[in-house]
């Protein structure tokens, strides 16, 4: 059976692997396997991409802002 690992640990992987870190690194200092970590990294990038489809939603639901003040 597969070993559990905690959410810290998934945390301060993909926090380093946003930081540039590369993937042979993080195998090698996280202790993890490379299927782990790809799975990681394509679940952490589908919830990015979840965010940004809700965020472009939300501003194409507001209401253009008139910048134009009336000059009298």
């Amino acid at each position: 059976m597969s070993k559990a690992y905690s959410n810290d640990l998934r945390e301060r992987v993909i926090k380093n692997y946003e930081e540039g870190m590369p993937k042979e690194k993080l195998v090698e200092v996280f202790k993890i396997g490379i299927s782990t970590l790809n799975r990681w990294i394509r679940n952490y990038l589908m919830i990015c991409a979840e965010r940004h489809r809700h965020f472009l939603d939300e501003m194409a639901r507001c209401k253009p802002v008139n910048n134009q003040q009336s000059i009298q």
